[in-house]
């Protein structure tokens, strides 16, 4: 009795082992998709930083306050996809 119960566990932690393995691959290809998607998000917010930084650099150090240069910003939505969109800002007369 002994015996056919270690030979049916076997069976079954054999099938358990070869029903992960065929999980892994899938899991895998997900996480490395995933992993793409954070780097090119990690890409474009460091590109906006570095503008931001750029735009904070250069009003401190112009004489003639905030600029009118073009600005570029990133929008990153719960799925990862991202959207660009640049405007201008404008200053406003001085009276």
């Amino acid at each position: 009795m002994q015996t056919s119960l270690e030979g049916a566990l076997a069976v079954r932690n054999t099938d358990a082992v070869s029903s992960l393995e065929l999980q892994i691959p899938g899991k895998t290809e997900c996480q490395n998709k995933e992993q793409e998607q954070l780097l090119g998000i990690e890409t474009l917010l460091e590109m906006e930083i570095e503008t931001y930084r750029r735009l904070h650099d250069g009003e401190c150090s112009s004489s003639g306050g905030k600029g009118a240069g073009p600005r570029k910003s990133v929008s990153v939505d719960s799925r990862g996809g991202t959207s660009t969109a640049q405007s201008r800002e404008i200053e406003a007369p001085r009276q």
